[in-house]
Formats: C-alpha cells, structure tokens, sequence
C-alpha cells in the first residue's frame, strides 16, 4: 500500500526530548475504509465514530452537510459529505489541508475525516448558527417592509469581522476564492455580528503554488481578474468582501448583474456607472462609500490588502467603541493562565493538545475568543510578543522580560514565536474542567494505538515520530521512527508507576492528576467560564 503525501511540509527533526512537539494537526485524523473481494469493511469507518442526528445543516455543490453526533463524547458536529464521483482526490486533499492550516475564532475548527469507496467525509464544529448572511438579510428585508433593516455601524462591525477572517487566510498563503454571504454564518446569540464565521473552504487555495487557477466561485462575486486570468491573487477576496459590502450598504443591489459575460463587460468596459448614485448610498457615511470603491478597483493592484483595509477610517468608529469596552480583557485571568501553563511534560502536553483540538468547550469559548482578540491588535490571527507586553502594560502591569520569555516557551508549543488560537485555548481553559476523567478516558483510547488496554512505547512512536500523525494521516509504511527510543522508553519509564513497561489507565490518569494541580495552584479568584 502506497502511502499518501504528507500535507504539511515537516522540517527534519533531531531526536532530542525537546524535539517532541505536539501541534493541532497531530490530531486531525484521516481514516480510510475500504471494502475487500469477500464484501467485509476494512479499516475504520465514521460510523465507527458518529451516528446521525436526523437533520440536514445545508446542501453545497458536490454534497451535504449532515449534524452528527461524536459517539465518544456526545458532542454534536457537522459531517460533510463529498462524493467521490463528483469530487477528485486532489480537490479532497487541497480543502483539508487548507483546513488544518488555518486556526481562528472565526473559522471552523476541523476534527478528522474518513473516506470510503464512494464519499469523503470532513467533520467540523458546529456552528451555533443563526442561518447564513444571505437568508438573515432577505428575511430582515422582508419583514422591515422596506425601511432599512441594518444600520451602518452594524455593516461596518460584520464587514470589518469578515476582513479579518480573510487577513488571517492570506497571511497563511489561502485564498478563499468564494466569499460570498451564504458562506458567512451567524451566531443566534450575536446580534452586534462579532462573532461571525467564514465557511465552506471548497474552492480554495495556496496562492504561493504553482498551478493553475480555474475560474471559480459566483459569478456576481467574481473579481475581474478572475474572469481573464489564471494566475489571481488573494485580492479576488477583496473584490468579492467589497460586493457584498455594497449589498448590504444598498439594501439589497448588486453593483453587477446579469450573465457572466454580462456582469464582465459591466466591469472591463466601465458600462454601468449608475451604480453609485443609487438612493441608498444618501444614507451611508463618505467613508463607507470611499470604502467599498476602494474595494471594488478594477485595477487589482489599487486594491487595498485585507491588512491594509483592517486600518480604514471607515472602521475608526468602531475601534473606539472596541477600545471602550475592555472589562473582559480588564478583568480575566489571561495573563496567569499564559504565565502558569506548561508544556514540559510530554505526554501531559499531548493530552491536553488532544482534548483542546477535539473537544469543543462551548460555554468557555466566548470567553477566550473575545481574550484572544483583544490580544490580536493587528487582526492577523495569533499574539506577537509585543502584543502581549503592550496589552500588559495598557492593564497597569508591566511584564518583565523574563516572564514574557517563560510565556512563549511554556505556550508557543510550535515555537514559531508566536501564539496561535489553539495554543491560546490550551493555556486559557479550565484545566480541571478539560481534564475530567470522562476526558481522559477518551484520551487514553486514543493514545492506546494498539487497543491492548494499555499505552506503550510503541503508541508513543505513533504519536511523536516524524510520519506518524502529521497533518493528520498515518502514513503506515513509515515505520522508521526519528525519535530516540531512549526518550520513548524515559517517558514511559516516569509515568508507569509499577514498572510492568506500560502505561495503564490509572497511571495514565495519575500523571494527569499532577498537570490540574499544577495548573489550579494559587489559581486567580477572578474565574471565567468552564
């Protein structure tokens, strides 16, 4: 059997015990069942893993989006299904590495995939929806009997979100290529649109490879160079944020119209111009307007950057208001969970890099994605050192340097000098909660590769090697371990309490036992959230 190509590229890796890192896609699992000559499944299947719930999330191009329910932990998540007949491996592979590339408050988080001789099945989290853009806005339209249903503070805080969804996409080198307001969901309980998310990454792609680039997406979204051309860049984006900018500002118009040869000749040919003199615009700021022209430049090179659009004066109204509410930021415990976190400990650091990828804390997770973007100042989706030496410093106490340089060991667990979303959530969430022995239970099977009731030196290959679960995928031919076995067998040796080798399920949860004590101790009085 062929294994399949890593999705993400590996650097070479020495065998020393700090080498052993854990990042989020380590838990990203694909799994593949195929039916042998005499009609028996091999391999595991999603219904090994999830049941039905009996509802239908939504219908795309090539498949449907089912709810489901994670057997293990009864969470409910969304399952996608693709069909092989209409879907190529190539396009499979390319939206979940796209997927497992980007980590976001506004993005959602990927869990696993499984394929079978006829789909391929992408599990999410669920949105707590409200529906999509498209149906909020044309059911305010209808019910507001043709009085403007949003004001444009409203607009401008949605637009402003979406920009920095589609910044944190391009500063990983991902073009959406579908932005559209069907693709945006809405949170049921977010009336002020602060906590939208970008879906659907099914026409995606890495602007830095070489390939070419088919013409894709809707058509009254298209950007002009993707109409021609080949070789678009992450502006197309741009374009398309700036159509739906001028829908909602207009209440309902489309600046283009018609066939696609049609809405292109609009364009290139400059043949509508009273697109700017609709009566809606009376009512919207010169700022809003200047915005959204600057957003919809023919001239791909006049574009503004998604970065650059995030500093318009048209969002300065909206920065204020953000800067005079800071009470959450003010009041949590960020500060003394960065600080107390640690990731010395191998397997503890695997655990809880396991259960933060997998389970989702809904009832703590407003709480530390509203933490994560007040610390994100420049919208790019992770926290720079000086982002959190200023955010300490606005709050009245000065980090020193040695804290700040204990913060980044402890917590940038991928060590590229930064603190992503997921390394964020690790540091952030209740320990004792996480770690519940339900939690650790799944853990432990986890990690129990063997299904022997125990984890030994060879699990712990699979988990660290270099090709074992990178990027989400065994790759069972690669057997072959970088890693020093004298490291494997020390970590054994320290967490297996009566010497017989392994790893038991009490030993397992006793080591973890020490990860909430040292986590919980002198723990701040000002709590927030599970």
């Amino acid at each position: 059997m062929a294994s399949t190509p890593s999705l993400i590229e590996e650097k070479p890796r020495s065998s020393s015990a700090d080498d052993l890192t854990i990042t989020r896609q380590d838990f990203l699992f694909h799994r593949k069942s195929t039916h042998a000559t005499n009609d028996t499944t091999v391999g595991e299947r999603w219904d090994d893993h999830y049941r039905l719930s009996g509802q239908w999330l939504g219908k795309g191009r090539f498949g449907r989006v089912a709810l489901v329910e994670h057997l293990q932990t009864g969470q409910k998540r969304a399952m996608k299904l693709l069909e092989k007949r209409q879907v190529s491996p190539e396009a499979f592979w390319k939206e979940t590495q796209v997927l497992k590339t980007l980590d976001h408050p506004n993005l959602l988080r990927l869990y696993e995939t499984f394929e079978d001789d006829t789909r391929y099945y992408i599990v999410t989290e669920r949105a707590t929806q409200h529906g999509n853009l498209f149906y909020f806005f044309r059911e305010l339209q209808l019910s507001s009997q043709n009085q403007k249903s949003l004001n444009e503070l409203d607009i401008a805080r949605l637009i402003r979100q979406i920009l920095v969804c589609v910044n944190h996409c391009h500063a990983h080198g991902v073009i959406h290529s579908d932005i559209k307001m069907e693709n945006i969901l809405l949170d049921a309980d977010d009336p002020k649109f602060e906590r939208i998310t970008l879906a659907d990454f099914g026409f995606s792609l890495f602007y830095h490879q070489e390939e070419e680039r088919p013409r894709r997406g809707t058509p009254e979204y298209l950007a002009p160079e993707v109409f021609v051309g080949t070789t678009y860049g992450p502006k197309c984006d741009i374009w398309s944020l700036g159509v739906m900018a001028f829908v909602l500002l207009t209440e309902g118009h489309l600046p283009f119209t018609g066939t696609q040869q049609e809405i292109y000749n609009q364009i290139s040919m400059n043949t509508r111009t009273d697109h700017w003199d609709l009566p809606a615009w009376e009512q919207v700021t010169p700022e809003g307007k200047a915005f959204v022209q600057s957003l919809l430049q023919v001239d791909e090179a006049k574009r503004p950057t998604a970065q650059e659009a995030l500093s318009d004066s048209w969002f300065e109204i909206i920065m204020i208001q953000q800067q005079q509410s800071t009470t959450i930021l003010e009041a949590s415990s960020w500060h003394e969970s960065l600080l107390k976190f640690s990731a010395r400990q191998k397997l503890q650091q695997a655990t809880y890099a396991f259960l933060v990828a997998q389970l989702t804390f809904k009832s703590r997770k407003k709480v530390i994605d509203e933490m994560f973007k007040g610390l994100d100042v420049n919208d790019d989706g992770t926290i720079s050192r000086q982002e959190i030496e200023d955010a300490c410093t606005k709050r009245g106490c000065p980090i020193s340097k040695e804290e700040l340089h204990s913060i980044f060991r402890n917590v940038d667990i991928d060590q590229n000098d930064c603190i992503n979303y997921w390394e964020f959530t690790a540091a952030t969430a209740n320990p004792r909660n996480m770690l519940c022995e339900d939690n650790l239970e799944i853990a432990f099977q986890t990690f129990d590769v063997n299904k022997d009731n125990c984890i030994n030196a060879e699990d712990l290959k699979v988990i660290f090697r270099h090709g074992g679960l990178i990027g989400g995928y065994h790759h069972e031919e690669e057997e072959d371990s970088v890693v020093d076995e004298a490291v494997i067998d020390a970590i054994v040796e320290e967490v297996d309490a009566n010497g017989d080798g392994k790893i038991s399920l009490e030993e397992f949860k006793a080591m973890m036992e020490e990860t909430v004590k040292l986590q919980t101790t002198k723990r701040p009085r000002c709590e927030l959230g599970n």
